[in-house]
């Protein structure tokens, strides 16, 4: 596959989920972030009704204590950094109850000198700016009460690397997209940047760490590549021609949907793990589809959403499958009335007030044999993901309205303001949610007026 021989991996799990993590942080002003930092302490809804009672607040999952850590960030003229900058860090080692954790986060912006408590453990800190490389220093071990390392974040120009592709019978290839992302270590990366194409089947990566790479190739007609490579200045390979899959997205009563995307949510093989979340394709007028970029080997878990935002799961996409038929069932809604202090919902977009909806979703019951980030043993996970909403607020005369559709099966968790509402859903039932946001009191249903 490749003249230079790299060590081949895939964007593992935690990596990947990660970087959803600070994409969903930096579009929603780190809104859904305090969900994958917390634990939601709540009661699931009968599956009539609930009697008025306090939605639950958030809770802290970690409670180990906190350290203050401190660094700057210098450019490279050993001058400190003047540019907004937000700084990503993971800590990991061991709860009071001995089990080992992972968390994620992110803080800013920051310029020069930075000041942030964070929960103890051994800490990696990360910054990206655009005009310079990823940087990042650690792990540095980080306890309450003493007297943490400082860091030190020091941009640079980075390296470039050029790199070259070429078909399986040595054609070169002139369309294909080349994104490179800086590996920090095995569960980490930072955020991809594209390459520059500069001949006809060569591509440029700029300010790129001097730290293993992980490369994304793909092209219409070959299989989509993920590979690791270290410290070239130049790098040839190959890519596949792919063997395409076929299908067709229809409705509950047969008819062909068009304009319906598929989502990859989930790919996985024997080796690797990756967590995406994109657009693989959309269907054409007459509800059919093609995919002729899938990775070989792979296979691809995710949601189908038609314009109308019903949804569907899909399982199982793999290479050279033909004439595969999903089928969207009418889905349920959400509605929601909210009153009280409206102060208290986040807002984007010019103070626009939002909810934010997350659904966990299952996609078999069978299980993978994974390996933990810090265990040399593994063990079983589900085939599952999560994905997230923001849906916005009308108010009028006091009242604010709300409603979601594209509810899928599994549970539902609706964060209205400073408050949690969980729901265990169907997919296909209507509910209705009624929460005052200055006493927290909420009454959860399903709705009565059916569609």
């Amino acid at each position: 596959m490749s003249e230079n021989s790299p060590k081949k991996t895939g964007a593992f799990l935690f990596a990947s989920v990660l970087v959803c993590i600070l994409l969903t942080g930096l579009i929603g002003g780190g809104y859904f972030l305090n969900q994958y930092l917390t634990r939601l302490v709540t009661s699931t809804p009968s599956s009539v009704s609930t009697a008025s009672s306090p939605a639950t607040p958030a809770m802290m999952y970690f409670e180990p204590g906190q350290g203050e850590v401190t660094g700057r960030v210098l450019l490279p003229s050993g001058a400190e950094n003047t540019d907004d900058l937000l700084i990503y860090y993971a800590v990991s080692g061991n709860e009071y109850s001995g089990e080992d954790i992972y968390q994620t986060g992110v803080f800013g912006p920051v310029q020069g000198e930075f000041s942030h408590r964070i929960r103890s453990g051994n800490v990696i800190l990360y910054t990206e700016h655009p005009d310079y490389a990823l940087t990042y220093a650690g792990p540095i071990s980080n306890f309450p009460g003493l007297q943490t390392e400082e860091f030190r974040l020091e941009l640079t120009k980075g390296r470039e690397l050029e790199v070259e592709l070429k078909d399986d019978k040595g054609n070169p290839i002139s369309n294909a997209t080349v994104s490179a992302a800086p590996v920090i270590n095995a569960h980490q990366f930072g955020s991809f940047r594209e390459a520059e194409k500069i001949d006809e089947n060569v591509y440029l990566l700029k300010m790129m760490p001097a730290t293993t790479l992980r490369i994304r190739l793909s092209a219409p007609g070959y299989s989509t590549r993920e590979e690791d490579i270290d410290d070239y200045d130049h790098w040839s390979t190959q890519m596949q021609t792919a063997k395409p899959t076929t299908g067709k997205v229809v409705d509950a009563d047969g008819n062909p949907v068009a304009g319906a995307k598929l989502r990859h949510l989930l790919v996985a093989d024997e080796s690797e793990d990756p967590t995406h979340d994109a657009i693989l394709t959309t269907t054409a007028e007459d509800g059919t589809f093609v995919l002729d970029q899938l990775a070989e080997d792979a296979t691809y878990f995710g949601i189908v959403e038609t314009p109308d935002m019903q949804r569907t799961l899909f399982n199982e996409l793999k290479e050279d499958q033909k004439d595969v038929e999903i089928k969207i069932p009418k889905t349920g809604i959400i509605t929601g009335t909210i009153r009280g202090d409206f102060s208290l919902l986040k807002t984007i977009n010019n103070n626009q007030p939002i909810v934010g909806i997350r659904q966990e979703l299952i996609f078999t019951e069978k299980s993978r044999r994974i390996h933990h980030h810090s265990s040399i043993s593994s063990y079983d996970m589900p085939y599952s993901a999560s994905i997230h909403d923001l849906v916005e607020v009308s108010t009028n005369d006091g009242i604010g309205t709300f409603e979601f559709k594209g509810t899928l099966p599994g549970k539902v968790e609706i964060q209205i303001g400073p408050y949690l509402v969980p729901i265990d859903s169907n997919g296909q039932d209507d509910w209705h949610i009624e929460l005052d946001l200055t006493t927290g009191k909420s009454e959860v249903k399903i709705n009565p007026e059916k569609r």
